[in-house]
């Protein structure tokens, strides 16, 4: 199992931790920070669930995240895409997900713990391809 984790800041290293605690070892977790890095890792493996930040730079107009979205929507039709930033706005999550992500959490704005939204996020998305991978297997 893959999980891309796809973040420029501090941050990274959150989600990193978050998703070992929702069962991923280190080995299926790769790192990109930028755009170019994520589209490298990209050629080299395919992904199951992506956690990507949609401003991969400090500019905020430049939502370089958005596009390595679309990228990953078009290339890996079935992994599950999970917009996460702390400078977002409604009209960011609406572009994020008419690019093709599945979820949208900004961590500035949530009703909940966004962290642990996310955590719980990768649990069912993990359990859900276990699922789907020992069911092919029989």
């Amino acid at each position: 199992m893959e999980l891309f984790v796809i973040k420029d800041n501090g941050m990274t290293q959150r989600v990193v931790e978050l998703a070992q605690e929702a069962g991923f070892s280190p080995e299926e977790i790769s790192v990109a920070q930028d755009e170019q890095s994520a589209m490298k890792l990209m050629k080299r493996k395919k992904p199951d669930i992506v956690v990507v930040d949609p401003h991969l730079t400090r500019n905020e107009l430049n939502e370089d995240g958005v596009r390595v979205i679309a990228v990953l929507r078009q290339e890996f039709r079935d992994c599950v895409i999970i917009c996460l930033t702390t400078r977002g706005s409604t009209k960011l999550g609406i572009r994020a997900r008419m690019q093709g992500a599945n979820d949208y959490i900004d961590l500035e704005r949530s009703y909940v713990n966004g962290w642990e939204d996310l955590r719980e996020r990768l649990k069912i998305e993990r359990g859900i391809l276990e699922l789907r991978q020992s069911s092919q297997s029989h």
